[in-house]
């Protein structure tokens, strides 16, 4: 033990204490190796694009897996026991209700919720028409197989429109367990899509393979004043599908010309 200074012995002597025996706790630092990378460690911006793409790749190709598989196994959460004599080609939703055009040209309505059939219209439209002109037009919306039937329909409130192989568009109505006719458009080509727009009511909008988008403001008035439109739009080639936007006033077509072209619905 190293002597005690001469102050600290004095005090001890003095006052009988003895100092503390207890150590005091030793903390103990661990050092880690760092390692500096060089430029060589980091990979360029063209490895990280790589890899990056490689990633998405493979999530893609899971994704896909997983369509497939559902596809395969997937069941419907509802399904509604509603027999046709017939095949369904469009459908038209206003929930409950739905209208179908069938191959064979007919057209019927049904309530999903209730899972009954309200009415049929099996004459409705021609199911097939020989023609040089309709079968070009309908190679453009349904490749080298054709089913046949009614080409466009569109269903709101009760009221229902419907094109078939014959050129122009029909309107019917529903009363109890009947469609009752109401009047032809008489357009003299064919339509592709129809639209009865929920936020105008006694409005259409329809899409033809003349290239035009046509509007009709008024279907009450056409039993008397006829069937000419109160807008007409040209596009750049025929009208294969529409929708519209009430929420942006918007109506869009997508062409044979592999394009999607927007107007204001006016």
């Amino acid at each position: 033990m190293p002597p005690m200074p001469a102050a600290i012995m004095s005090l001890v002597l003095s006052s009988g204490l003895s100092l503390p025996t207890h150590r005091l706790p030793v903390r103990h630092t661990v050092l880690r190796p760092v390692t500096m990378s060089s430029a060589e460690d980091t990979p360029s911006p063209v490895e990280s694009q790589l890899a990056l793409f490689a990633s998405l790749r493979a999530r893609q190709i899971a994704i896909d897996r997983q369509v497939h598989q559902r596809w395969r196994d997937g069941t419907p959460a509802t399904s509604i026991p509603i027999t046709l004599n017939d095949w369904v080609r469009r459908l038209a939703l206003d929930w409950p209700l739905a209208a179908c055009g069938t191959a064979r040209g007919g057209l019927v309505v049904m309530d999903l919720a209730a899972g009954a059939l309200l009415a049929c219209a099996q004459t409705a439209h021609p199911g097939a028409v020989s023609s040089e002109d309709v079968a070009h037009d309908m190679r453009q919306l349904n490749g080298e197989y054709d089913g046949n039937g009614v080409i466009a329909v569109a269903m709101r409130a009760g009221r229902v429109a419907s094109a078939g192989r014959e050129g122009g568009v029909r309107l019917w109505q529903l009363v109890g367990d009947e469609l009752v006719p109401e009047c032809d458009l008489q357009t003299g080509v064919l339509a592709s899509s129809l639209l009865l727009p929920g936020h105008e009511q006694g409005s259409l909008w329809g899409g033809f393979f003349d290239g035009t988008l046509r509007k009709w403001t008024q279907l009450e008035a056409c039993r008397v004043t006829g069937a000419e439109p109160d807008v007409i739009i040209t596009c750049g080639s025929p009208v294969l599908a529409a929708a519209c936007c009430p929420e942006l006033g918007l109506v869009a077509a997508a062409t044979a010309g592999g394009t999607v072209e927007l107007y204001g619905d006016t």
